[in-house]
């Protein structure tokens, strides 16, 4: 069951332009701050080099923190489907059922 609602998800997420819409933006950040000086995602700032693991590190924090904004796009359209389907009822009734057999034990 999870396999053919993660693979109808994903050809509905493909067949939208916010998917590539998103990619590029990040393909285009990622590397214009690695190869120019015009753009800077990390902080390599005069002498420190933009391969070093502090700008490294700085670099993934934030586009981590950019990432989040993605993902919530991209799921709240799913979660606003749910609810003019009238099917939210089945995640929420299948996670209390499981943490309610946790608990009974």
């Amino acid at each position: 069951m999870f396999k053919e609602i993660f693979l109808f998800e994903l050809k509905l997420r493909l067949k939208r332009p916010m998917a590539y819409i998103f990619f590029l933006v990040f393909f285009a950040m990622t590397f214009l701050a690695a190869s120019t000086d015009a753009v800077q995602v990390g902080g390599a700032i005069g002498n420190v080099n933009k391969n070093s693991p502090f700008v490294i590190m700085q670099m993934l924090i934030t586009m981590s923190a950019i990432g989040v904004f993605v993902i919530t796009a991209f799921m709240a359209t799913a979660i606003v489907r749910d609810y003019e389907d009238n099917t939210y009822w089945i995640a929420i009734c299948a996670a209390a059922a499981a943490s309610c057999s946790k608990s009974s034990r």
